[in-house]
């Protein structure tokens, strides 16, 4: 009776090992999945750059004077408003100067040219040809001089006009070369403006990223965007400006004005987008990570599951961008990778997300 007992208990502690056995298993092959899904955006790259202006205006001096006054750093200025003023005095005495030796050279032009006529119409037999001639210098001389004190008047009426200095852009006074009561030379610089409607982007890309985007046709192929949906453009460069840095400097425009106008030194996060086929997405989580590369664990129809490699492009916040031989829509486990073999059985745990989407698949086939 005992014997009986003990065999029956014996059995019975058998069977109850490989019932939690296969528990065990079952368990260690619960797993939890996503979708791979289609990556349209290429090659994404983000990077800051700095908010820049093309050209800052220089005004310089047109003629020596007193300077009476300019306007302080930090004023804004619309473009043909006077920014500073220089005296007139002394370049107002030079131009009436000019006008008085003008007038005078106009009349012994007169004068020359009327002798020379009266010469012209006497007999050769009581005019010289020597005396004609000498004549005609006289009226060449007289001429020239007229055009020569013209040309001087003009110049300092130029030079008059312009001692009241307007802002050629809108913009803003950023710096201030000298201060009023200060004697001014010809060609000294008084200020410059920063416009503010001129506006590009400096932008910086590590040299070997560079060259993966396929250097500057990449540049010029690649699409850009703000945070703001504001959209930009390759404008020009692809040097290295600092060779032990080692990164490449390029320019970005903006296609049209969104929002306020950005400050010139302000910080913007801009993504680049290269386009490139054959990438998908598929969460972070998927990736095993491991010394020798990037694998994803695919689940296939029968419920089995394969190790397949990845080439990592880059990440998007929680998304992995790979180039994979998987299709849309081809099941990846996220979680539950830790003890798989290829082959194994798994059973998936649906996500209400997936279930969801098998649904409205359903729903969309039927």
């Amino acid at each position: 009776m005992n014997k009986k007992t003990s065999s029956k208990t014996k059995k019975l502690g058998v069977g109850l090992l490989c019932l939690l056995s296969a528990n065990v298993v079952n368990a260690a092959s619960l797993v939890s999945v996503a979708e791979v899904e289609a990556w349209e955006k290429g090659m994404v790259q983000r990077f800051w750059c700095n908010v820049s202006t093309p050209n800052r205006y220089q005004i310089s001096s047109h003629g020596n004077a007193l300077l009476e006054w300019i306007k302080p750093i930090g004023s804004y200025v619309k473009q043909g408003e006077v920014l500073a003023q220089q005296q007139t005095y002394y370049l107002q005495r030079d131009v009436n100067t000019l006008e008085l030796e003008l007038a005078a050279a106009n009349i012994e032009k007169d004068y020359e040219r009327t002798e020379l006529s009266r010469l012209q119409k006497l007999d050769r037999q009581v005019l010289s040809e020597f005396a004609l001639q000498e004549q005609e210098n006289k009226f060449k001389l007289a001429e020239l001089k007229a055009k020569q004190l013209q040309q001087k008047l003009e110049t300092s009426l130029y030079r008059l006009a312009h001692l009241a200095h307007q802002a050629p852009v809108d913009g803003v006074v950023v710096e201030m070369h000298v201060e009023p009561g200060e004697s001014i030379s010809q060609g000294q610089l008084l200020a410059t403006i920063e416009p503010t409607e001129q506006r590009e982007l400096q932008c910086q890309l590590p040299v070997k990223k560079y060259h993966e985007l396929s250097g500057v046709a990449g540049l010029m192929s690649a699409s850009y965007t703000l945070q703001d949906n504001g959209t930009l453009h390759y404008l020009r460069g692809n040097q290295i400006a600092a060779t032990e840095k080692q990164v490449v400097n390029f320019i970005l425009g903006f296609d049209a004005h969104q929002g306020s106008k950005p400050l010139v030194g302000e910080r913007t996060l801009v993504e680049m987008s290269l386009p490139t086929s054959g990438l998908a997405s598929v969460p972070y989580d998927a990736l095993e990570i491991t010394s020798g590369g990037y694998y994803i664990w695919h689940v296939k129809e029968d419920q089995s599951v394969d190790r397949l490699p990845v080439e990592m492009l880059f990440n998007i916040n929680d998304k992995a961008i790979v180039r994979t031989q998987l299709v849309p829509g081809n099941q990846v486990i996220t979680t539950g990778k830790r003890g798989l073999s290829v082959g194994d059985t798994v059973k998936v745990e649906q996500s209400p997300e997936l279930m969801a989407n098998q649904t409205a698949e359903g729903r969309y086939e039927s």
